[in-house]
């Protein structure tokens, strides 16, 4: 992306990149990485707000009340018994 940028801005120049002095190669460089950067938070704030709404679509708040019997994950498993063997579930 960094090179498509630069190419950009050295074709659209009347004056050839090579011929412009070090102070605005710098700070021609120091905007291209900046516009980069800029581009990718955009694009990462962009994908965090999609991710959010499908995981907030997705999911449903437990109807569980208390006194209701539910099954319970084992993850200590005996010494000794392959967890292959063992109830996973309680």
């Amino acid at each position: 992306m960094y090179r498509d940028i630069t190419e950009y801005i050295e074709s659209n120049h009347a004056f050839p990149y090579t011929t412009v002095p070090k102070d605005f190669k710098v700070h021609l460089d120091d905007l291209v990485s900046k516009l980069i950067r800029e581009s990718a938070t955009e694009i990462r704030e962009k994908a965090h707000v999609k991710q959010k709404n499908y995981y907030v679509q997705n999911t449903r708040v437990p109807d569980d009340k208390e006194g209701d019997k539910v099954w319970l994950s084992v993850r200590k498993y005996p010494v000794g018994i392959s967890p292959k063997l063992c109830d996973k579930w309680d």
